[in-house]
């Protein structure tokens, strides 16, 4: 063999060592020259094609596995990438048929039925099953059990999971699927400290690992234990690590500043989700001569809401299958004066694409915290949130509004009840939050409220977790441990529509706001059906949104500064039935009022801020 023959494998090798030691970019160009000289090339097309979809390009990506499999069309694993790649473009009967290709051709291909279990989970169909075939191949396989755990936690066997989860890690101790899932069942069962350990431990394995970073961060943000600055820490080390990319070449802007703006919300929220109960009505309601709302969305599977929201648009962008770079020039093509990142760390959010720079001005709304991203220049939040003396570190300047929140009157909710207390002869008190944001020190403090009032009683209930007889257990044994009756406590197992939900809410006396996590959507619930919502204020915007809600509702003497007087309220409240009568009735109408549930004003003062900090970019770049 010459040189020149042997020249192409020679240049697949240097690709799977530049990836080996964590240097995708010279990988990537060490296959692609290969693939050049010897288009017929199977294994460069392959990791060329693995490269792409690294990087999130998967269009390029499915182009070259297509290409691949005309060469190998038997081949198993081959027919597994392309399926994955297939799903995260949003054609999941495309990606599945690849999956039955390769089980046809491999019927005991672990891998194709662990991911065909995690196909049926995105698409909420029964995925156990075909889990559970995957573990009788290979009992205790990490990522089949990673995807067993999430799924028995939804349907409230988180018991099971555990157990599947802690026999995994025994026997693969340096699995990081195994270990992502015991952590996420120890923040189900209210552990968040052991839940960041094991994130830790995970993140140690693989230290590149940019989404286990930010599930880490989102630990941490659970964990009452965390600092504002170790918090912030982990943000900038989360930066260095997944944000150190060159900024494309930006097309310029007009700089002048009274001009319409045009403004691209990017978000992978734009369905079914709450983030768009929220942006229907601002989408709407912007006054054309001021701001031009386009639309950047990462949306494998829209639905009705998300085709309703391409029609208020102006301008509607997937991004999905796109690298971040590739996202990055759709912005800039659409000429976009500021981006806002619509929740950035959470979900399948594409904050990255921000750290390309395509709008001149770069905001944040709705995060769980900063970016993190030098690329930010503002975070929106307003002074309840985010008092002036502040000790959450942020890399964004603080852009305040007069009320961050805007949720409006919910189409389905029921009739304001009578106070159950007048009934019941005793106060329920109540929490439907997540069970991620209930941990030791909310259970001290709901255990002493529940001493101090002597005949109340305690109802939880989030989705259909409490059909899981494991975690009533724990919960009961928790606040057995502090001295209340287990029978005090009320576990409810339904999984409600939303109007049977909000009549739920109505069936209780007092909602108590977890922390230091607390609600929003569940806080504007509670007040919405005449209910009360004691809430401690915390040191960051996460632990302030109930804040927020009831300094824009009229109602910030349920606002406690500490963990006492959080007791004291709720104390205060119980005894004085009066009280809770008058607010069953009114407050209702006091919400209906408030700047929460009037969209024209709060739509106005975003783009006021808008015009603010537009004004001031124009005035540097004339300078």
């Amino acid at each position: 063999m010459s040189y020149s023959d042997d020249l192409p494998e020679r240049l697949n090798a240097e690709g799977l060592a530049q990836v080996a030691a964590g240097h995708d970019g010279p990988g990537e160009t060490s296959f692609r020259r290969a693939g050049a000289l010897a288009p017929s090339h199977l294994a460069a097309l392959a990791n060329l094609a693995n490269a792409e979809a690294r990087r999130m390009s998967l269009g390029a990506a499915l182009r070259h596995y297509r290409r691949a499999l005309a060469l190998a069309p038997a081949l198993p694993a081959l027919h597994l990438v392309t399926a994955n790649s297939t799903i995260r473009a949003g054609a999941d009967d495309a990606g599945r048929r690849h999956l039955r290709i390769a089980l046809t051709l491999a019927p005991d291909y672990i891998k194709a039925h662990s991911n065909l279990g995690l196909l049926l989970r995105q698409q909420n169909q029964r995925a156990d099953v075909v889990l559970r075939r995957a573990l009788a191949l290979e009992p205790h396989h990490p990522p089949a059990v990673q995807a067993l755990a999430l799924e028995l936690v939804e349907r409230a066997r988180i018991a099971e999971g555990f157990l599947a989860a802690r026999r995994a890690v025994a026997i693969h101790p340096q699995s990081q699927e195994a270990i992502l899932a015991s952590a996420h069942l120890d923040q189900w069962t209210g552990a968040p400290g052991a839940a960041v350990t094991g994130l830790r431990r995970a993140l140690a394995i693989a230290p590149s690992t940019g989404r286990i970073r930010q599930q880490l961060l989102f630990g941490m943000l659970l964990d009452p234990a965390t600092t504002n600055d170790a918090l912030f820490a982990e943000y900038r080390q989360w930066a260095q690590q997944e944000g150190r990319v060159t900024p494309i070449t930006r097309r310029r802007r007009r700089a002048d500043p009274e001009r319409p703006l045009r403004i691209g919300y990017l978000s992978g929220d734009f369905y079914d989700h709450p983030i768009s109960f929220v942006f229907e009505g601002l989408i709407r309601s912007h006054d054309p001569a001021q701001a031009v709302p386009c639309l950047i969305a990462d949306v494998a599977r829209p639905d009705a809401v998300s085709r309703r929201l391409q029609e208020a648009a102006t301008a509607w962008r997937s991004i999905v299958g796109l690298s971040d770079r590739e996202a990055a020039a759709i912005i800039d093509g659409l000429e976009i004066d500021i981006l806002v990142a619509i929740a950035g760390h959470t979900g399948d959010s594409r904050i990255l694409v921000g750290a390309y720079r395509p709008a001149p001005i770069q905001v944040s709304l709705y995060d769980l915290s900063t970016s993190g991203l030098d690329a930010f220049d503002y975070r929106i939040t307003d002074i309840a949130s985010h008092p002036v003396d502040t000790t959450e570190r942020h890399t964004e300047t603080l852009l305040r509004i007069p009320n961050l929140f805007r949720i409006g009157p919910p189409a389905e909710s029921t009739s304001i009840t009578t106070l159950p207390a007048s009934s019941h002869g005793a106060v329920t008190f109540g929490s439907f939050a997540n069970m991620t944001k209930i941990n030791d020190r909310v259970l001290d403090a709901w255990a002493r409220i529940l001493h101090e009032v002597p005949e109340s009683r305690l109802r939880l209930a989030f989705r259909n977790a409490f059909d899981d007889p494991y975690l009533c257990r724990l919960v009961a044994e928790a606040f057995s441990r502090r001295g209340v009756d287990a029978a005090r406590i009320g576990f409810d197992t339904r999984r409600l529509d939303r109007r049977a939900h909000f009549h739920r809410v109505g069936e209780i006396d007092i909602s108590l706001a977890a922390f230091p996590y607390d609600g929003c959507n569940t806080t504007f619930e509670s007040l919405w059906m005449g209910v009360p919502v004691v809430a401690l204020a915390g040191e960051r915007g996460l632990s302030r949104m109930s804040a927020s809600l009831l300094t824009a509702a009229g109602l910030p003497e349920l606002i406690a500064p500490t963990p006492d007087r959080y007791v004291e309220i709720a104390v205060e409240l119980a005894q004085n039935v009066g009280r809770l009568s008058v607010l069953r009735s009114t407050l209702r109408e006091t919400l209906r009022m408030s700047p929460i549930c009037e969209v024209v004003g709060h739509t106005r003062s975003l783009e006021q801020a808008y015009r603010e900090v537009w004004r001031r970019w124009c005035a540097s770049a004339a300078g």
